[in-house]
C-alpha cells in the first residue's frame, strides 16, 4: 500500500512527510494546530493540545518573574504575540479553552506583579490602593491574592502607573472575542 502511495506522489512530483501523513480517523489527529471533537453529533474545531502547550511555554518565557522587566514591558511583549495567536485560532469552537487560557495568563501577570512588590506590607498597601478589601487583616489579603486571586483580578491590570493606552490593552480578555464596548471601571484617567 505504501509503495502504491509513493508511486502516486512520485508521478505528481510531490514530496510527502510520512511522519505527518496518515490515513486515519479525524478524531485524535491534529492539522495545522487544530483538532476536531464531537459535540451533540456535530464535529467542532478546537485548538490541538500541542499548540496549547507551545503557547503556554511561550507565555511562560514572556511572563517570567525573574527577567527583571516591568509589567508594562511584559504587556508590550504580550501585545506582540497574543493577538497573532488569537487571530490564527479564531476558528476554534472552544470558548472554555480560551477562557481557561485567559485566566491562566492573568494569574501569571498577578504573580509577576506580586513578585515585583516583594514584601507583604507593600503587597497589602498596593492592593488596598487598587480597591481590594480585607476581611481579616494584612496577612490574609496578601495570601488570598497570591494563592487564588480572590481580590479583584483585574485590579493589577488597572494599576495607576499604567498610561491610558496601556490600561485599555489590559481590559477585557486576552483570548475571548472582544466586546463592542470596553468594560467600565469607574472614573477613568484619574490617578490616586
Amino acid at each position: 500500500m505504501k509503495d502504491r502511495v509513493r508511486g502516486c506522489y512520485a508521478k505528481l512530483a510531490l514530496k510527502v512527510n510520512e511522519s505527518k501523513t496518515a490515513v486515519a480517523s479525524v478524531w485524535g489527529r491534529k492539522f495545522l494546530g487544530y483538532c476536531f471533537w464531537a459535540y451533540k453529533g456535530e464535529a467542532k474545531r478546537a485548538v490541538a493540545k500541542p499548540a496549547q502547550d507551545k503557547l503556554r511555554e511561550r507565555l511562560r518565557q514572556l511572563t517570567s518573574r525573574t527577567r527583571g522587566r516591568s509589567l508594562e514591558q511584559i504587556a508590550a511583549d504580550l501585545r506582540d504575540y497574543v493577538p497573532g495567536w488569537k487571530s490564527y485560532f479564531r476558528l476554534a469552537q472552544t470558548p472554555k479553552t480560551m477562557r481557561e487560557l485567559d485566566q491562566w495568563l492573568r494569574r501569571r501577570l498577578r504573580a509577576v506583579q506580586l513578585k515585583q512588590w516583594r514584601s507583604g506590607p507593600t503587597i497589602f498597601r498596593e492592593l488596598r490602593r487598587l480597591g481590594a478589601r480585607s476581611l481579616r487583616g494584612r496577612r490574609s489579603l496578601s495570601q488570598k491574592v497570591a494563592i487564588s486571586g480572590v481580590a479583584d483580578p483585574s485590579a493589577i491590570s488597572r494599576k495607576s502607573s499604567l498610561r491610558d493606552s496601556e490600561r485599555s490593552n489590559f481590559e477585557g480578555s486576552f483570548f475571548k472575542p472582544s466586546s463592542a464596548q470596553p468594560p467600565s471601571h469607574g472614573r477613568r484617567g484619574q490617578h490616586r
